[in-house]
């Protein structure tokens, strides 16, 4: 089960919460992502807390990742990649 998010805002606080609505939306269909929003959403606040934002800048946040299942449900593999950027809006 896979998911994307691919969000932008002018502040931390809405770049954070537009990536973590969409987390859930994306992966509402599939309970087993429950395990990984902890993650998530720690893995978000850290990147976004390396980020300094700028007047006029927007701050990105692309992330994907994976969790596969075997046969009784048991988490077998785990992927989370996420990257967050400060840009010119409209860039």
């Amino acid at each position: 089960m896979t998911y994307s998010v691919s969000v932008s805002a002018a502040t931390r606080d809405e770049v954070r919460a537009a990536a973590l609505k969409q987390f859930d939306e994306a992966t509402r269909p599939y309970p087993v992502h429950q395990k990984d929003q902890p993650a998530f959403a720690a893995l978000l606040d850290n990147f976004l807390a390396l980020v300094e934002p700028k007047d006029g800048f927007h701050i990105s946040v692309y992330a994907s990742g994976h969790i596969a299942q075997g046969l009784e449900g048991e988490i077998t593999g785990i992927s989370l990649n996420m990257q967050v950027s400060l840009h010119a809006p409209g860039v």
